[in-house]
Order: structure tokens, then sequence, then C-alpha cells
């Protein structure tokens, strides 16, 4: 029968409880302690596998977090998501709304999730930023079989526009005012 290492890893586990186990019952059998009956042993048996399932296969979990960013309009921004022994499927949302589940985000032309599974990575990408993505960001993970759905923390981004009168706007406007009223006199 072929094993996977964490396979292995498991049933040598297994194997350390089993002998745990019974030097338990040798050592309660010179006590006055009474055995334990089938049904706790059964439980602890129940509670170390499934403990040790756990840890070899690991349970869903954030390992980067989106964070508050502020922009200036018109430029781009990358909110990170990372999570480990992702299991469920990723999706980010926009004040509680869903953005979808796809790479592209289907009704969302400036938004796109850059995803490296392997990684473990769900970023999601605007380009180029616009006042009405001035708004809370959340990247969420559903749960699987086993798993808890998890959401991220929620990260605001802000949108800064900028002033309307650059300084080369501002000179061209001046040299003209001052050419037309000299030029009056």
């Amino acid at each position: 029968m072929d094993t996977s290492p964490q396979q292995t890893i498991i049933l040598s586990n297994m194997d350390t409880f089993s002998l745990i186990a019974v030097e338990v019952n040798r050592k309660l059998a010179r006590t006055r302690w009474k055995r334990p009956s089938l049904t706790t042993v059964l439980l602890v048996y129940l509670t170390v596998t499934s403990a040790l399932v756990t840890i070899a296969y690991g349970e869903q979990r954030f390992v980067q977090q989106p964070e508050n960013v502020t922009v200036k309009h018109g430029e781009s921004v990358t909110l990170p998501c990372k999570i480990a022994d992702r299991k469920g499927a990723v999706q980010w949302t926009k004040d509680g709304f869903g953005l979808g589940t796809d790479k592209d985000l289907l009704g969302f032309s400036r938004y796109r999730m850059n995803v490296d599974e392997t990684a473990g990575v769900y970023n999601l990408h605007i380009q180029p930023v616009l006042v009405e993505d001035d708004a809370r960001y959340q990247c969420q993970v559903g749960g699987a079989e086993g798993e808890r759905h998890l959401k991220s923390a929620t990260a605001t981004l802000t949108v800064h526009f900028p002033p309307t009168d650059s300084p080369d706007q501002v000179c061209v406007c001046v040299c003209v005012c001052y050419f037309i009223m000299f030029r009056n006199t």
C-alpha cells in the first residue's frame, strides 16, 4: 500500500497514540482507579486523530490581510490577501457587496483578482482607481467541508482627487492675464 508523507506521519502518530493508550491502561490497572470505558477511549482517540489530521493538512487561515490605503485618483492599487491551506472559494467584497470569485470580476472591468494558487495569493488589483472606488474592502474565504468561513480585516481605500489647479495652469492664467492687462494700457 502506497502512502503519502502526510499519511505516513498520521499513521506513525496513530501508532504512537496506540502505544500511549496501552501504557496508560497498564498504569491504570496497577492503581485503584478503574479503567476508562470504551466510550472514553474512543472519544480520546477521535479527538487526537482529529487534531492530527488538522495538523497534517492544516486549517485554512490568512497569512496576509488587506490594510487601509490612500491613493490618488487615476493611479492603481493592489489590496493583498494571502491564504494558507485554502479549501473554500475566495471572493472580495466592496462595502459588503460580493464582487465574485472569478479572476476577472465580471461587471467590474477595472477590478481583477491576481491569483497565484500555489502561493495562496488572491490580491485585488484596481486600475485606474476612481472616486467611486473609495470604499471598505474585505477578502473572504468560503467554508469548505469541515472548515469555517473566513473574513479578513476590513481595509478602507481612500481616493484623493488631485487639485484642479496645477502650477502649470496657474502660470498660464497669470501670464495671459498679465499680457491682457498691460496690452490694454
